[in-house]
């Protein structure tokens, strides 16, 4: 299956939401501290308090003497908008300024206090800002005293120079009066108007008293809706919230397009031009080939108990340590229905032959693959040999117990032993026999081992002396090594984690078109978690047919039961095809 260079669904991305899922661990981090922030913000950094006082305006209309009032209503709402534009005016706010002492500066005062009519024009509302409620409540308080005293003070002044005037008309009138004959129509005119006058000034003694300081009734300031620290930490964490869901979505967005990750085995397969072999999911249970080689304490019982009904792992070459052998898992875990499909898939489409596997990260889980393979390929009954080709960590000489020093693959490319020595054999849990050729003891830098001539013949050999030959390689991100093993092989075999990035798996295609050796298959590894494998859903371990799995070797007449198709049985000139049957060399015979 060979498919462009770009995956249509591959190159769109994820949305929001799946950018979100797919970081989650460092999203839920970036809204823990946005709400954590927006917290403290609103507990330290409180918006300013506002505080409102009424002032009941008293009625202008009649006032004639000292205002010139008048009974219309555009006057009384002109009467209201001058009396608020006073409220604000430089004279009151300065005397504000001056009764509170704390400070506050007339230029505050003017930014922190604004007075409004009401519509009926007989309410001012003066609204004072603060940076808490008793701040801004002796603000609003004190404008409302500094008018009332300024407007007194001006009432006062009109009474007092209308009083004023009629004194002085009183004193011209007298010096003019001077009594005589023929001058009573003159007397009696001055006496009105002194009479008239007199009236006046006692009018506006009487509007004076009745205005007063123009206020009928002062409401003290007061907040309206106070807000605690509990509310503004509330506020703050919503808000704070919200910005985190907004910061983190977008930034995983980001992040997702620029780093498009593999979210399945078809993807993986269609970026790197090949077939699916398999999909390994992430059990509930670690005993099977986990993600870093460890298994459960039930697993381990349960492997112990099946080493022992077995008769423990059966050593048959020259080098192997038993007591390692027992320690370690090697072939006595059963590999997982994944892999018995992998395999399944292989010998259908591979054939025999030579395999490398190759992974670009260190952690995806090849190791556990090529064990997993291998198991379940001897399973059914194929011939395969298992090499530990990452002379630079031996991971797998380490599954399977073995000392660093172990002879093995290193000692035959520098062609210090013979393939007989280096080769052992084990059973493994599921029946069959298992070849394994360790990593061996380095003396020089890898690389320079994996060109010798010595390590060709020695791959040859195993392709002519085994079905199918495994080999686990190092990681193709920091080395080449994958490819210079790939020199004699059949194929190669991707192990791509899930959610890896889709430019690792294009450079190693890369790659491997330039060293002109196929792709054969990809096998996804550490998929999405299954808990509990198919006990949970069905009661009992499904147990898959292995007979199913096609091998390459010649078999024995009672290995398996007829499978001739139907059609052919029927046809009088086709007569069933039974495979001779051979006798099944050990290695150590055939070697």
């Amino acid at each position: 299956m060979q498919v462009s260079d770009h995956d249509p669904d591959y190159d769109v991305g994820p949305g929001p939401l799946a950018s979100l899922w797919r970081y989650r661990l460092a999203s839920s981090v970036v809204i823990v501290l946005a709400v954590l922030a927006g917290v403290i913000h609103g507990l330290l950094a409180a918006p300013p308090t506002k505080a409102l006082a009424r002032i009941g305006l008293a009625n202008p209309r009649g006032l004639t003497v000292i205002l010139g009032g008048s009974a219309s209503g555009a006057d009384l709402g002109r009467y209201a908008s001058a009396r608020a534009r006073f409220a604000e005016s430089t004279d009151v706010l300065a005397t504000a300024a001056r009764s509170l002492k704390d400070g506050t500066s007339l230029a505050t005062l003017q930014t922190a206090v604004e007075v409004t009519a009401t519509a009926d024009a007989d309410v001012l509302i003066v609204t004072a800002t603060g940076s808490g409620a008793e701040q801004a409540e002796r603000r609003a308080d004190a404008v409302v005293a500094a008018f009332r005293e300024l407007t007194l003070q001006s009432t006062n002044d009109t009474v007092n120079s209308q009083l004023a005037a009629v004194a002085r008309a009183q004193t011209q009138l007298d010096q003019l009066f001077m009594p005589g004959p023929g001058d009573s129509a003159r007397a009696a005119a001055a006496a009105t108007a002194l009479g008239e006058l007199q009236q006046t000034a006692a009018r506006a003694q009487t509007e004076a008293a009745l205005f007063g300081s123009g206020t009928v009734f002062v409401e003290n300031a007061t907040v309206p809706h106070p807000s605690s620290d509990a509310a503004r930490a509330e506020r703050g964490g919503l808000l704070g919230l919200l910005l985190g869901v907004l910061l983190a979505g977008t930034v995983a967005w980001l992040r997702a397009g620029r780093r498009r990750e593999v979210g399945d085995g078809e993807a993986a397969a269609r970026l790197l031009g090949t077939r699916l072999l398999g999909e390994v999911p992430t059990t509930g249970e670690r005993g099977r080939f986990g993600e870093r080689g460890r298994s459960t304490e039930r697993g381990d019982a349960r492997e112990r108990r099946g080493v022992r009904e077995r008769g423990g792992i059966r050593g048959r070459g020259r080098s192997v340590e038993r007591g390692r052998a027992d320690e370690a898992d090697g072939p006595r875990s059963s590999p997982q229905p994944a892999h018995h499909a992998a395999a399944g898939v292989l010998t259908a489409v591979g054939g025999r032959g030579l395999y490398v596997l190759a992974s670009p990260g260190r952690q995806d889980g090849r190791t556990a693959t090529a064990l997993g393979l291998a198991t379940a390929l001897a399973a059914g009954g194929c011939r395969v040999a298992l090499v530990d080709g990452d002379l630079r960590t031996g991971r797998l000489t380490a599954r399977f117990g073995l000392p660093a020093a172990a002879v093995g693959l290193a000692q035959l490319a520098r062609g210090t032993t013979d393939l007989a020595t280096a080769i052992r054999t084990y059973s493994t849990a599921e029946g069959g026999e298992l070849a394994f050729v360790p990593r061996g003891q380095l003396a020089t830098d890898p690389a320079g081992l994996l060109g010798r001539a010595e390590l060709t013949e020695t791959m040859s050999r195993l392709k002519k002396l085994f079905d199918i030959v495994l080999v686990d390689t190092p990681a193709t991100g920091p080395t080449a090594d994958a490819f210079l093993l790939a020199a004699t092989a059949t194929g190669i075999i991707a192990v791509a984690r899930w959610r890896t990035p889709g430019g690792p798996l294009r450079r190693l295609r890369a790659q491997a078109d330039a060293t002109a050796v196929p792709l054969v298959g990809v096998v996804l590894t550490h998929g999405p978690r299954v808990r509990g494998g198919y006990q949970d859903a069905y009661g009992e371990q499904i147990a898959f047919d292995v007979e199913r799995t096609q091998t390459l070797r010649p078999r024995t007449s009672g290995d398996r039961p007829d499978r001739t198709p139907p059609h052919e049985a029927a046809a009088p000139h086709k007569s069933p095809v039974h495979k001779p049957s051979v006798h099944k060399p050990s290695v150590a015979a055939r070697l």
